[in-house]
């Protein structure tokens, strides 16, 4: 089952970085990185829920992502 996890975690990781350099091509870079920058919107919460706290989520953790997405709000800022 842990080889089978860590094989859809590889397939899925690869995938996710095939489709963010494609789509550089139909919308700008710019809107690409912003868009993976956010993903901490959904990946803290998802891995508190789903695996029940087992990483133990740190203050650094949260850190980490509330920088992350103060990068994604500069990103947009600069934009307009």
């Amino acid at each position: 089952r842990g080889i089978g996890l860590y094989l859809l975690s590889g397939v899925l990781t690869s995938a996710g970085q095939i489709f963010a350099i494609s789509s550089m091509a139909f919308i700008p870079a710019a809107v690409s990185a912003l868009i993976t920058l956010c993903s901490p919107i959904l990946v803290l919460p998802a891995s508190y829920w789903f695996f029940r706290n087992e990483e133990r989520i740190t203050i650094k953790s949260v850190l980490g992502a509330i920088l992350s997405l103060c990068g994604a709000a500069a990103v947009m800022w600069s934009d307009k």
